[in-house]
Protein backbone atom coordinates (compact mmCIF):
# COMPACT_ATOMS: atom_id res chain seq x y z
CA UNK A 1 0.00 0.00 0.00
CA UNK A 2 1.40 3.50 -1.30
CA UNK A 3 0.49 6.15 1.61
CA UNK A 4 -0.31 9.34 -0.55
CA UNK A 5 2.23 12.08 0.49
CA UNK A 6 -1.26 14.59 1.21
CA UNK A 7 -2.25 11.92 3.62
CA UNK A 8 -5.51 13.73 4.85
CA UNK A 9 -4.29 16.86 3.01
CA UNK A 10 -6.06 19.05 5.18
CA UNK A 11 -6.22 24.03 2.36
CA UNK A 12 -5.24 26.79 3.89
CA UNK A 13 -8.05 29.46 3.15
CA UNK A 14 -8.29 33.18 3.74
CA UNK A 15 -11.36 33.26 6.16
CA UNK A 16 -10.61 36.94 7.27
CA UNK A 17 -11.55 36.88 11.22
CA UNK A 18 -14.26 33.93 11.32
CA UNK A 19 -13.91 32.61 14.34
CA UNK A 20 -12.74 28.95 14.17
CA UNK A 21 -15.26 27.02 17.70
CA UNK A 22 -15.66 24.00 19.03
CA UNK A 23 -19.03 25.33 19.80
CA UNK A 24 -22.08 23.71 18.51
CA UNK A 25 -23.55 25.01 15.18
CA UNK A 26 -25.90 27.70 14.46
CA UNK A 27 -26.06 27.38 10.25
CA UNK A 28 -29.65 26.41 9.70
CA UNK A 29 -28.88 25.67 6.02
CA UNK A 30 -25.84 23.02 6.72
CA UNK A 31 -27.26 19.49 7.89
CA UNK A 32 -24.92 19.12 10.57
CA UNK A 33 -26.25 15.67 12.01
CA UNK A 34 -24.66 14.21 8.68
CA UNK A 35 -21.01 15.37 9.40
CA UNK A 36 -20.90 16.31 13.07
CA UNK A 37 -18.68 13.22 14.04
CA UNK A 38 -16.05 15.01 12.02
CA UNK A 39 -15.62 17.91 14.72
CA UNK A 40 -13.30 17.18 17.56
CA UNK A 41 -9.51 16.38 17.78
CA UNK A 42 -7.95 13.60 17.31
CA UNK A 43 -4.72 11.11 16.91
CA UNK A 44 -4.69 9.50 13.16
CA UNK A 45 -3.19 5.92 13.01
CA UNK A 46 -2.38 3.47 10.05
CA UNK A 47 -4.87 0.88 10.54
CA UNK A 48 -3.07 -2.27 10.59
CA UNK A 49 0.73 -1.31 11.63
CA UNK A 50 1.73 0.77 14.46
CA UNK A 51 2.04 3.94 12.72
CA UNK A 52 1.32 7.42 13.65
CA UNK A 53 0.07 9.43 10.72
CA UNK A 54 -0.74 12.62 12.38
CA UNK A 55 -2.86 14.77 14.30
CA UNK A 56 -5.78 16.86 13.06
CA UNK A 57 -8.28 19.53 14.78
CA UNK A 58 -11.52 19.89 13.30
CA UNK A 59 -13.57 23.11 14.65
CA UNK A 60 -16.75 24.58 13.26
CA UNK A 61 -16.05 28.10 11.30
CA UNK A 62 -18.21 30.14 10.05
CA UNK A 63 -21.19 30.10 12.41
CA UNK A 64 -21.02 26.51 11.95
CA UNK A 65 -21.74 26.60 7.86
CA UNK A 66 -18.47 24.75 7.76
CA UNK A 67 -15.48 22.39 9.28
CA UNK A 68 -12.43 23.60 9.56
CA UNK A 69 -9.36 20.67 9.50
CA UNK A 70 -5.92 21.70 10.76
CA UNK A 71 -3.96 18.42 9.89
CA UNK A 72 -0.07 18.02 11.10
CA UNK A 73 1.51 14.98 10.21
CA UNK A 74 3.54 12.18 11.72
CA UNK A 75 4.20 10.89 8.17
CA UNK A 76 3.69 13.63 5.74
CA UNK A 77 3.08 17.06 5.23
CA UNK A 78 0.94 19.87 7.23
CA UNK A 79 -2.21 20.95 5.84
CA UNK A 80 -5.54 22.41 5.67
CA UNK A 81 -9.44 20.87 4.91
CA UNK A 82 -12.72 23.16 4.43
CA UNK A 83 -15.68 20.80 4.51
CA UNK A 84 -18.88 23.02 3.58
CA UNK A 85 -22.55 22.06 2.34
CA UNK A 86 -24.01 23.59 -1.03
CA UNK A 87 -26.90 22.85 -3.14
CA UNK A 88 -27.75 19.31 -1.09
CA UNK A 89 -23.86 17.87 -1.59
CA UNK A 90 -21.02 18.27 0.82
CA UNK A 91 -17.65 19.51 -0.63
CA UNK A 92 -14.25 18.94 0.23
CA UNK A 93 -11.27 20.97 -0.26
CA UNK A 94 -7.64 20.50 0.61
CA UNK A 95 -3.91 21.81 0.69
CA UNK A 96 -1.26 20.59 1.83
CA UNK A 97 2.14 21.79 2.86
CA UNK A 98 3.87 21.23 -0.75
CA UNK A 99 1.02 23.07 -2.30
CA UNK A 100 -0.92 19.97 -3.70
CA UNK A 101 -5.10 20.64 -3.76
CA UNK A 102 -7.54 18.10 -3.91
CA UNK A 103 -11.06 19.35 -4.35
CA UNK A 104 -14.26 16.48 -3.71
CA UNK A 105 -17.86 16.03 -3.57
CA UNK A 106 -19.86 13.98 -1.27
CA UNK A 107 -23.18 12.54 -0.22
CA UNK A 108 -23.93 10.88 2.89
CA UNK A 109 -24.51 6.86 3.49
CA UNK A 110 -25.14 4.74 6.10
CA UNK A 111 -21.96 4.29 7.39
CA UNK A 112 -20.66 8.20 6.87
CA UNK A 113 -19.78 10.57 4.17
CA UNK A 114 -18.43 9.37 0.91
CA UNK A 115 -16.53 12.38 -1.40
CA UNK A 116 -15.37 12.03 -4.89
CA UNK A 117 -13.90 13.99 -7.74
CA UNK A 118 -11.50 13.72 -10.17
CA UNK A 119 -7.91 14.42 -9.91
CA UNK A 120 -4.37 13.20 -10.56
CA UNK A 121 -2.60 11.33 -8.38
CA UNK A 122 1.15 11.79 -6.79
CA UNK A 123 2.11 10.29 -10.16
CA UNK A 124 0.10 12.53 -12.29
CA UNK A 125 -2.06 9.77 -13.30
CA UNK A 126 -5.27 11.45 -14.12
CA UNK A 127 -8.89 9.69 -12.01
CA UNK A 128 -11.16 9.38 -9.40
CA UNK A 129 -10.13 9.54 -5.84
CA UNK A 130 -12.69 8.36 -3.17
CA UNK A 131 -12.51 8.67 0.75
CA UNK A 132 -15.19 7.57 3.02
CA UNK A 133 -15.33 8.92 6.41
CA UNK A 134 -17.34 6.64 8.47
CA UNK A 135 -17.67 7.06 12.54
CA UNK A 136 -16.44 4.16 14.58
CA UNK A 137 -17.74 4.55 18.19
CA UNK A 138 -16.21 8.33 18.84
CA UNK A 139 -13.45 7.65 17.11
CA UNK A 140 -13.41 8.24 12.57
CA UNK A 141 -11.89 5.66 9.84
CA UNK A 142 -10.84 7.06 6.54
CA UNK A 143 -10.20 5.16 4.03
CA UNK A 144 -9.43 6.47 0.36
CA UNK A 145 -8.82 4.61 -2.87
CA UNK A 146 -8.10 5.91 -6.13
CA UNK A 147 -9.17 4.74 -10.04
CA UNK A 148 -7.29 5.32 -12.33
CA UNK A 149 -8.25 5.90 -15.90
CA UNK A 150 -9.11 3.10 -17.75
CA UNK A 151 -8.63 0.66 -15.13
CA UNK A 152 -11.56 -1.00 -12.92
CA UNK A 153 -9.24 -1.49 -9.97
CA UNK A 154 -9.43 0.66 -7.14
CA UNK A 155 -5.99 1.21 -5.29
CA UNK A 156 -5.86 1.72 -1.89
CA UNK A 157 -3.99 5.20 -0.64
CA UNK A 158 -4.97 5.05 3.34
CA UNK A 159 -6.84 2.86 6.06
CA UNK A 160 -6.48 5.20 8.90
CA UNK A 161 -8.25 5.61 12.32
CA UNK A 162 -8.35 8.58 13.70
CA UNK A 163 -8.75 8.33 17.41
CA UNK A 164 -10.53 11.08 19.35
CA UNK A 165 -8.23 12.95 22.41
CA UNK A 166 -10.03 13.77 25.62
CA UNK A 167 -11.01 17.82 25.29
CA UNK A 168 -8.33 20.00 27.21
CA UNK A 169 -9.55 21.81 29.72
Amino acid sequence: MRTASYLCLPLTLLLGTAAVSAEKPRCPSVPVAEIAFRAGTFDAWIVGRDIRAGSNDVRWTAGGCALLEQWVGAVSGDGTALYLYEEGRWHLHFVNSSGRTLALSGTTRNDGILFEGRHPDLDGRPGVHRMLFAPEGGDVRQTWHFRPDGSESWELLLDAIQKRMPPTS
